[in-house]
């Protein structure tokens, strides 16, 4: 899917999205107050989105939160 059919998933059903590429990263990204953020961040979620335009113009996932949740601490467990 493309970015606009993800971020209308989002809305209808509240699950993350993030670039196709970035599967098992542990980041997607939301929508909160009308802005786009990445999640998670530091503090919840930080706004802004890829700036990478083969992302940006590539293909979208719509994932559960608990999915890049599990994937980012297993990444973070790898790296420590």
């Amino acid at each position: 899917m493309k970015l606009h059919e993800a971020i209308q998933q989002h809305h209808q059903n509240g699950n993350w999205f993030r670039p196709a590429a970035w599967s098992g990263t542990g980041y997607a990204h939301i929508v909160s107050e009308g802005n786009v953020c990445q999640v998670p961040g530091k503090r919840g979620a930080a706004l802004g989105i890829t700036p990478n335009a083969d992302d940006l113009s590539g293909d979208w996932e719509c994932v559960e939160p608990d999915t890049v949740l599990a994937e980012r601490e297993a990444t973070w467990k790898h790296c420590n």
